[in-house]
């Protein structure tokens, strides 16, 4: 079972937490290979492409003034895992994501966010049961991962309830 977490990932993802965390987004981990949302990889460019849906001003900006942006709109991304899991066996890859689960829900109670998006439909029960623990109440969304062909269905998904969020 993986158990480092990398605190170079944590401290670039602390670096762009809002004041007030308005809507949060929860993914399954930071990839093995260390890129991640807060470094410009791929997740971060459909997300900012489902941004540029409703709000064209986005489609200019650079990855970097989009993730500003993206904090002073009040929006942050946590992992349910601190720890990489996505090169884990099955098994393992699980017993991660359970165990997770308490540091998610003390996290979620800590941001008290309206709205959290799940970004992978596998993780959704345990965001669901860290949101339960928290006890917390907010609406939550979930969208298909932004990879592995999915890309279209991330974007439309995530444009819609941006969409319905900026109202």
């Amino acid at each position: 079972m993986a158990t480092v977490i990398d605190s170079r990932i944590e401290e670039i993802r602390l670096g762009f937490k809002p004041d007030i965390v308005r809507v949060l987004l929860v993914g399954e981990s930071a990839p093995v290979a260390g890129t991640f949302f807060y470094t410009g990889d791929s997740l971060c460019k459909y997300t900012q492409t489902a941004f540029a849906n409703v709000l064209p001003e986005v489609r200019a900006k650079t990855w970097q003034e989009f993730l500003i942006f993206f904090q002073q709109s009040g929006f942050y991304l946590d992992d349910l895992c601190l720890v990489p899991v996505n090169g884990l066996d099955k098994t393992s890859r699980q017993q991660n994501l359970i165990s997770s689960i308490p540091s998610l829900a003390s996290r979620i109670k800590t941001y008290s966010a309206s709205d959290i998006i799940v970004l992978l439909k596998g993780i959704e029960k345990y965001v669901l049961r860290a949101v339960t623990l928290s006890g917390i109440r907010a609406n939550i969304h979930t969208v298909p991962f932004g990879g592995m062909g999915h890309q279209n269905k991330y974007i439309n998904e995530m444009s819609r309830i941006i969409c319905a969020l900026n109202k």
